[in-house]
């Protein structure tokens, strides 16, 4: 156990001395995880650094609704979200270490529902619960990554706009 303590330590202090800088134009990069909102699911995105600053990439993500509705009526819906986005990176500009890639951006897509439901429509259930819809959506993000190493970094964002809000987490990988 000692052992194992002592090696992650030397990890930890050691990773950064091979580090790159964390982003910078001509950046390949994808992400990869699990998101929380409206629908918790898995998400992936593909980013392409065109400046030392300035990202553009597009995302997939798929979430997952159950809803018990009522004595034992239950709702199943599912959501696939596909969106483009860019990104402002402002790290070196606060002077952040360079493994860490701190940065903010707006996003435009859409979100397709599709729904499984065992609700009679004679209950009118199905109107009063108001179920999630198809719809574009537009919204701004703001995020950060640490690369523990020139490959691989670990990546958090927070964003929302019009009908949604959404948190992720999960593995960037530079190809």
């Amino acid at each position: 156990m000692k052992k194992l303590f002592l090696f992650l330590i030397a990890l930890f202090l050691i990773a950064p001395a091979f580090s790159q800088i964390a982003y910078q134009q001509g950046d390949n990069q994808l992400n990869f995880g699990f998101n929380v909102g409206q629908a918790p699911g898995i998400y992936g995105s593909y980013e392409v650094g065109i400046t030392d600053n300035i990202s553009i990439g597009g995302e997939a993500a798929i979430g997952f609704v159950y809803t018990l509705v009522y004595f034992g009526y239950s709702s199943f819906q599912t959501n696939f979200r596909f969106s483009g986005f860019a990104n402002y990176h402002f790290g070196q500009l606060i002077g952040l270490p360079d493994e860490w890639d701190v940065y903010g951006g707006a996003d435009v897509g859409y979100s397709i529902w599709t729904k499984d439901s065992d609700v009679p429509n004679s209950t009118g259930f199905d109107d009063v619960f108001n179920w999630n819809e198809n719809s574009i959506m537009i919204g701004a993000h703001g995020g950060g990554r640490w690369f523990w190493n020139d490959k691989w970094g670990v990546n958090a964002e927070l964003g929302g706009g019009i009908g949604y809000f959404i948190a992720k987490g999960g593995l960037t990988m530079k190809l």
